[in-house]
C-alpha cells in the first residue's frame, strides 16, 4: 500500500525535534518548541527513484541579528 502524507505534516516532526534550537513558545499549556521563529520554508515531496534509499535531507542557516 502507497501511503500518501500531505507536505505540512512530514515537515512538522522536524519543526518540532528542532526545540533545542528555537527554544521553547511562551504561552500557558503545554510546552511547544517555538517554530514561530522559523522565517521562510522550502519543501518538495517526491517517491523515491529506483535503487535510492528514502529518506530527507534538511539543511537550516541561523541568522544572526544585526
Amino acid at each position: 500500500m502507497n501511503e500518501v502524507w500531505d507536505l505540512d505534516n512530514l515537515i512538522k516532526p522536524t519543526l518540532d525535534a528542532m526545540e533545542g534550537i528555537f527554544g521553547t513558545r511562551s504561552w500557558r499549556g503545554t510546552s511547544q518548541p517555538a517554530d514561530d521563529r522559523v522565517d521562510r520554508i522550502a519543501a518538495v515531496k517526491r517517491l523515491p527513484r529506483a535503487g535510492e534509499v528514502p529518506g530527507a535531507t534538511i539543511d537550516v542557516w541561523v541568522i544572526e541579528p544585526d
